[in-house]
């Protein structure tokens, strides 16, 4: 997935995201709160409705927020790389 810039953008690409998967599953296992970032660890469980393939797969975002409103959200595979990035450590 390539960077998504401006509310609108983010908002299509969900749409993009409810058509493409089947039974699409988000599910928030953590929260860390950094500042002026959050980092989650989510659980992502689905199965892609052209192809039927089932997926399972915990990422680690780290959304970051200005005035209220988050400006940058970035996936990282391990939690320590995410709280590195948001300026924590295990």
């Amino acid at each position: 997935e390539g960077p998504a810039h401006g509310p609108a953008a983010v908002q299509e690409m969900w749409k993009r995201w409810d058509r493409e998967w089947d039974q699409l599953e988000t599910v928030i296992e953590e929260v860390i709160d950094a500042g002026e970032a959050v980092v989650m660890a989510v659980r992502y469980r689905g199965r892609g409705r052209a192809s039927g393939v089932e997926v399972n797969d915990r990422l680690f975002e780290v959304h970051t927020f200005r005035d209220g409103q988050c400006i940058r959200k970035v996936d990282f595979r391990e939690r320590a790389e995410a709280l590195e990035a948001a300026g924590l450590s295990e």
